[in-house]
């Protein structure tokens, strides 16, 4: 049998190459995925710059809470847009003045209600008590000002 012009060619030739003829434009291959096309580093190095906003809204956190915790907040946001180093500080000064504004609301409402039971039950400041009924009433003095001055005093050293 006679070798066909149309078949697959025999063993030993070459393939004929697939593209862009010679002398058209050749484009530059495409940049791997995640790589930036325009040449710029994809890499941003990291801002050393800290937050002053927020170590000062930790340190006030301990000492006047209500502005550390305003300043923290303000601090966080700055961080978020700008990306600061000193989240965790924000974030802490955020916390810790939460707490202490609610151990303080707390402390003032349980002072307000002792000081609203011993205006209503004088005889607990004034060394008196009351057993099953049984009253006893202990007077350390003529003046009003020893009874609501000294008195409580005089109660909680014995």
């Amino acid at each position: 049998m006679a070798p066909s012009s149309y078949g697959a060619p025999g063993y030993g030739t070459q393939q004929p190459q697939y593209g862009a003829p010679y002398g058209a434009a050749q484009y530059p291959p495409y940049p791997p995925y995640g790589a930036n096309p325009y040449g710029v580093p994809a890499y941003y190095a990291p801002n050393d710059r800290w937050n002053t906003m927020s170590i000062v809204g930790f340190v006030l956190s301990f000492v006047f809470c209500p502005a550390g915790l305003i300043l923290s907040i303000i601090a966080l946001r700055q961080i978020n847009r700008t990306q600061e180093r000193g989240k965790a500080f924000a974030i802490a000064g955020i916390v810790i003045s939460a707490i202490a504004i609610v151990i303080v609301i707390i402390t003032i409402i349980f002072v307000i209600a002792v000081g609203v039971y011993m205006v209503n039950h004088p005889e607990t400041w004034n060394g008196s008590y009351c057993i099953n009924g049984d009253c006893v009433y202990k007077d350390y003095g003529d003046s009003a000002f020893t009874s609501l001055a000294i008195m409580p005093l005089a109660a909680l050293i014995g």
